[in-house]
């Protein structure tokens, strides 16, 4: 699931910074109602959503007739699927538009109060998750949401849909010969997760929602979409059998074409796990997706950068947090933030490149003259600066390695130690590999940092294409004439193998 639709660049910085005031929900009820039945974990829960849940908002789909603008109140969980949807809009003359609502105009005292009762019971039922901290269970599996999308009854649908598959798998665990499987978040997931969600939800790279946030009951209906949209439906479907789980992010892998977003657990070691075999290893950033406001851009971020032209849209709210140590390695990565520029930008960008476009994925502070330090990056990877420009971006420094030992490199090809070498793929994606009867032309990134053409050929035969005479030590991209999508990748040559970047 590499080339994903990135959601996440809503407009939420507009829930971000200023407290609005509560609409359907009555607090003083919900903690009157739980001081009175002396439970201190739900008052604490109660707490814990009153100050959060003001800051989260949802993106609406509110339908209405073309003829007279009223508004229909139609519901995603009436339909069998979207193309049953679609055409009794088309038949009524029906359209449909975004509508962004905080959550607490939405969700009323009533759906709080169920949120906590089926939260706690799910975490005092289950064999599995004993060892949940109540800081995770807080965070992670008593939202009733996880962070933008629609608010939906998935905890009830889920756990009645799958009644009897629940029930097995608790007997199972209880059994000498089965427990050792069934207390394990990993085999749990396998077990309950994958089929389940696999027959209600298709994978597809371009998601026709009619929300770019859509919820459970919008995904159901649709009944495929993104990575994203199949991340939501697995945590939701692990949090309805009490794991702890929520959804990590990359905006832009770095080391291959495409975003992507996966679910995560806490395992039996109370760590943050993705599923076997789905490991988010090798991205230049990966975020997590909190319920708990983390702050992190309205104190670290918003302060020093000019946040109307700020272009890092996914990073323009208060539930995030860096979770890219945790999936692969890291350093602090200290590049030049300006070429040939004047001095006075106090932030930069980081850049990856993602189908042939040098693409910004984080950013950093201007620390000394014309340096930027970049925090927790993954590598080895290829890197570009950028500065502001306007209400976008402009590219401002070389491209550099960092290369497997954290090294920052410059890159430059020895045109005067000529090599022969034999290819056989574009990348490790989407048509890679090279094929009979079409023509190739090789690049090699000279020392301005852009793609020089050095040679041409047509594959005799699939699966490898042959070359004499082209620079050595150098940083190639092969591409197929005529293709227009920008999927060839960088590569190194190392023992006769490509090694991508």
């Amino acid at each position: 699931m590499k080339q994903c639709v990135l959601f996440l660049c809503l407009p939420f910085l507009l829930f971000s910074c200023e407290r609005p005031e509560a609409g359907g929900i009555d607090w003083g009820k919900l903690e009157r109602k739980y001081a009175a039945e002396e439970d201190s974990l739900k008052l604490k829960a109660v707490a814990f959503l009153k100050e959060n849940t003001p800051y989260v908002g949802s993106e609406t789909v509110e339908f209405y007739r073309n003829d007279n603008n009223e508004i229909v109140p139609l519901r995603f969980a009436d339909y069998k699927n979207d193309t049953i949807l679609k055409e009794h809009l088309f038949s009524n003359n029906i359209d449909f538009r975004p509508h962004y609502r905080y959550d607490t105009t939405i969700m009323t005292t009533a759906d709080i109060a169920e949120t906590i009762e089926e939260a706690f019971a799910d975490w005092r039922k289950y064999p599995w998750n004993k060892h949940v901290s109540f800081d995770h269970f807080l965070n992670y599996l008593l939202p009733y949401k996880v962070f933008d999308e629609y608010p939906g009854a998935w905890r009830k649908d889920v756990k009645e849909r799958y009644a009897e598959d629940i029930s097995e798998l608790i007997q199972k665990s209880r059994q000498d010969s089965f427990r050792n499987l069934y207390m394990k978040s990993n085999e749990l997931y396998y077990a309950f997760n994958l089929y389940k969600v696999g027959r209600i939800f298709d994978y597809t790279p371009r998601p026709s929602f009619m929300s770019k946030s859509p919820g459970y009951d919008e995904i159901l209906c649709f009944r495929y979409g993104d990575c994203y949209a199949g991340s939501y439906l697995n945590v939701y479907f692990l949090r309805a059998i009490g794991i702890p789980a929520t959804v990590d992010f990359i905006p832009h892998w770095g080391c291959k074409n495409g975003t992507h977003s996966a679910e995560v657990f806490i395992d039996e070691t109370g760590k943050f796990s993705t599923p076997s075999g789905r490991e988010l290893v090798n991205c230049a950033k990966a975020f997590r997706l909190n319920f708990r406001k983390q702050d992190v851009w309205k104190d670290s971020i918003a302060p020093f950068v000019d946040s109307p032209k700020f272009v890092l849209k996914h990073l323009q709210h208060n539930h995030w947090s860096d979770v890219t140590g945790e999936h692969t390695r890291v350093k602090d990565i200290a590049l030049p933030a300006v070429l040939k520029e004047p001095y006075g930008y106090s932030y930069a960008y980081i850049c990856v490149l993602d189908y042939g476009k040098w693409a910004p994925l984080y950013w950093g502070k201007v620390t000394a003259k014309d340096t930027v330090t970049f925090r927790n990056m993954g590598y080895p990877m290829l890197y570009r600066v950028a500065i502001q420009d306007g209400d976008s971006y402009k590219i401002a420094s070389p491209v550099y390695m960092v290369d497997s030992t954290g090294k920052v490199n410059h890159i430059a090809p020895d045109f005067r130690a000529k090599i022969d070498a034999s290819f056989q793929k574009l990348n490790t994606g989407t048509d890679s590999w090279v094929e009979k009867g079409e023509e190739y032309d090789l690049f090699v990134m000279n020392g301005n940092s852009t793609w020089q053409a050095v040679a041409s050929g047509i594959c005799a035969k699939d699966s490898v294409i042959s070359f004499s005479g082209i620079p050595g030590k150098g940083l190639y991209r092969l591409v197929k004439k005529g293709d227009m999508r920008e999927l060839s990748r960088p590569f190194t040559i190392s023992n006769k193998t490509q090694v991508w970047w």
